[in-house]
């Protein structure tokens, strides 16, 4: 036998994507090519599927874990999971947006959910539900994508908020989350660098700025912080959320995932349903009379 050949065939059994992709997979996307069609691959996507057969990156490992742990579920899922990871691998926003919500189950399994598949249809709806303790979550997966491309490494330089783009994943969500149900928006966070509490509560509740109090008789008071503008979860719109879940994109030490409550939700979620993340929401003593001014203040649940 043909020595690269045969040294193809044993990197591929290492593969950890070996059950989505075939070897000659592999080689059409070394190509350039996706894997069911003449169309173009996405050049990142190819290079980390194919970068090395015999030591793939952390980012191919951890996605073969995550799509195995979401394959224990059924031949339905495992089906729809190799469906979409294949045909998404002309678009890198398409394919992360696949493998987000597979990292998604893998970190709410880990708190202990249970995990119910629901089948793709015309009308919008969540991604899963997950259950614990008797009660069911439905959940939406968002990933969100930007600052420093993802694997770049020693960059120095400003990198825009992340702010707007959580907005922007969240502006249409309620389509897709059902009244009467606890509803969770699970942000999967591609960006570089980290989505910290601070871009969560500018994305949420409004960026934050400084005001002041105006009477006949000229400025009350002093000047204060409040969040008044872009504000995403209102008493009137998104009430549907119960609370938007944080979780960077591999998992670093130093930024565990996090979970902030909707004070204006419907059906607010109980805090031990979350344990043991941390869980953040604003104290309701540092809302004014009308609920539209929030001040720089939350305390930690967990």
């Amino acid at each position: 036998m043909n020595c690269c050949h045969w040294y193809k065939i044993m990197a591929n059994e290492q593969h950890p994507l070996s059950d989505v992709f075939s070897g000659d997979d592999l080689e059409r996307l070394r190509a350039g090519l996706c894997v069911d069609s003449g169309g173009k691959a996405d050049d990142n996507i190819a290079g980390e599927l194919t970068e090395d057969y015999c030591h793939p990156n952390s980012y191919v490992l951890s996605v073969g874990d995550w799509f195995r742990q979401a394959a224990r579920h059924g031949e339905a899922v495992r089906e729809d999971y190799r469906r979409r990871l294949r045909s998404a691998v002309s678009d890198r926003n398409a394919y992360l947006q696949v493998t987000g919500e597979l990292m998604a189950v893998h970190f709410l399994e880990g708190l202990g959910y249970c995990l119910q598949h629901i089948p793709r249809s015309q009308t919008p709806t969540p991604d899963f539900v997950i259950s614990r303790s008797g009660m069911d979550i439905a959940v939406e997966v968002k990933t969100i994508v930007g600052g420093i491309p993802v694997g770049v490494t020693g960059f120095a330089g400003a990198v825009a908020s992340p702010a707007p783009a959580v907005r922007k994943a969240l502006k249409d969500v309620r389509r897709q989350m059902q009244r009467g149900n606890v509803n969770v928006v699970f942000v999967v966070d591609c960006w570089r660098p980290a989505i910290m509490h601070r871009h969560a509560f500018d994305a949420l509740y409004g960026d934050l700025h400084l005001a002041m109090l105006y009477g006949p008789d000229g400025p009350v008071g002093d000047w204060h912080e409040v969040r008044n503008e872009n504000v995403r979860l209102q008493p009137d719109l998104n009430t549907r959320i119960s609370a938007v879940g944080f979780a960077k994109w591999m998992g670093e030490p130093d930024v565990p995932g996090y979970f902030v409550h909707n004070v204006h939700a419907t059906n607010p979620i109980p805090p031990e349903m979350l344990d043991p993340c941390p869980q953040l929401v604003y104290d309701s003593k540092h809302m004014d009379t009308e609920g539209t001014h929030i001040r720089l203040a939350w305390r930690n649940l967990g």
